[in-house]
């Protein structure tokens, strides 16, 4: 087998949970992890750079996978930084494609890591140009292959196909089967919900589509682990297993901004039935300057150049300035550039996985997020349902007095064209957008922690006993 940028030499070869695992290394000093089953093998590239500064923000900017190893041996001490791909499986025929299609996507990554770099002043030295010593004290660690595998394991173990959603069982003991398309929208209600929720996330990943999760409360945090007390008895034809779990850095593309997102990051009521709002012209002005810079905004620096260069009451200019930094200053990182839709739609990869989103946030700033994540989302190809969007806690984006929560209902509504249904959750109907509601496909509704009510359209309800989640 001929593969690209070779010759590719084996530094390690072994068995890791029955799947027999190589790394390989190439001249540029690249690593090649594949965990082989009986028809291929899924692959996973990295590559290190040793670097000079402050490395914790410069990770947060990259839509790369990275991770920062510090080595302190004696008199050497290093920080290095790791560039990785994301796990992808070949058929054994394609392999030799595989290698080409996966490094150049860690190309692509290693020369956006540069370009951040620089910016943050950090210096870096690919370790292809470095004293051996370097890649002596890197290759030799044991955990480097630990957090190879263990990043690919969970997508190894997944069955090829699902031919179905395995919800659970009827109180006679029969096996409960849904077709996706029949819950591709979808409400769950009542206290215990979380495993219901889970069981679907699961169900839409086996169905080699993507679950993108608002986790807000830390709950899918270990979905990548797989359920030490999963029920064997009950699902013999089933087992436990992690789910292929991504968790990109998420932020509120400034480019979106509106005057209704600004006053909802700012926390100021709009309806103005607390107290009068003193601020219109400023915000008028700061919606004026976002919008005629749309699609070219990069940062705050960005607006705040654009303010100060407008001509306007300087008041005003330096109120709008002042909230900008209040929000920043209360959630650094949080305003930012474009989101691209190319990179969405890498991380909508089509081979099944969880997208967390860490919304661990104030229910108004993730407001904003949920309305800039799914407005990225719109402007996706359209195409089959790829997609499903999950809120566990729905009720806080649709609270009656934000008026971006009929934005974010309008945005859920047109994102299912893309592509993309919805799985919200709540203690009751009430919490969910009545729109997004009535054009639900299917509901649950829990009635104790493992019991449940379905209910579909133009079908007849039916009760059944949820299954235990395949993940923790």
């Amino acid at each position: 087998m001929k593969l690209v940028r070779g010759p590719w030499k084996p530094i390690f070869s072994g068995e890791w949970l029955g799947h027999r695992t190589e790394m390989l290394q190439n001249p540029e000093k690249t690593i090649a992890t594949l965990i082989h089953d009986e028809t291929g093998a899924l692959l996973l590239m990295d590559h290190y750079f040793i670097c000079t500064g402050q490395l914790g923000k410069l990770s947060e900017k990259l839509n790369a996978n990275s991770q920062v190893l510090q080595k302190n041996f004696g008199t050497f001490n290093a920080s290095y930084m790791i560039i990785s791909t994301e796990p992808a499986y070949f058929k054994r025929q394609a392999l030799e494609d595989g290698f080409e299609e996966t490094i150049e996507k860690l190309d692509k990554d290693m020369e956006e890591f540069n370009d951040i770099a620089h910016e943050f002043g950090v210096e870096v030295t690919d370790i292809r140009h470095a004293k051996e010593e370097y890649s002596l004290h890197a290759f030799s660690e044991p955990s480097l292959l630990i957090s190879a595998v263990k990043r690919g394991k969970t997508m190894i173990q997944r069955p090829a196909e699902v031919s179905g959603m395995v919800l659970g069982k009827t109180a006679t003991g029969e096996t409960v089967e849904e077709k996706m398309t029949d819950m591709f929208t979808m409400i769950v209600v009542g206290k215990h919900r979380k495993n219901a929720m889970q069981v679907v996330m699961e169900n839409v990943t086996l169905s080699k589509m993507t679950a993108i999760v608002l986790d807000d409360s830390g709950d899918f945090q270990k979905v990548e682990e797989p359920n030490k007390e999963f029920d064997y008895r009950a699902y013999p034809e089933l087992q436990a297993m992690g789910m292929p779990t991504k968790k990109p850095r998420a932020w509120v593309n400034l480019n979106d901004l509106n005057s209704h997102t600004i006053m909802e990051m700012l926390d100021i009521n709009s309806n103005g039935d607390k107290q009068p709002f003193h601020g219109q012209d400023a915000l008028k002005l700061l919606s004026e300057v976002i919008t005629s810079k749309s699609g070219k905004l990069s940062g705050v620096s960005d607006v705040i150049k654009a303010l100060i260069a407008h001509r306007e009451d300087e008041f005003q200019k330096y109120r709008a300035i002042r909230w900008l930094l209040a929000i920043e200053d209360r959630h650094p990182g949080i305003l930012d550039g474009e989101i691209d839709p190319k990179s969405i739609a890498s991380q909508i990869s089509g081979t099944g996985s969880v997208v967390l989103i860490d919304a661990a946030l104030p229910k108004n700033i993730k407001r904003a997020l949920a309305y800039s994540m799914l407005k990225a989302l719109s402007r996706m190809e359209g195409g089959e349902p790829k997609a499903v969007f999950f809120s566990l806690n729905s009720t806080s984006l649709f609270d009656s007095t934000s008026k971006l929560g009929e934005e974010i209902a309008e945005q859920l509504v047109r994102v299912q064209s893309k592509g993309i249904g919805y799985c919200l959750g709540a203690d009751s109907a009430s919490g969910i957008h009545a729109e997004l509601l009535s054009r639900a496909d299917a509901s649950i509704e829990m009635v104790n922690d493992h019991e449940a009510a379905v209910k579909k359209k133009r079908s007849k309800p039916y009760r059944l006993l949820l299954r235990t989640p395949l993940s923790e």
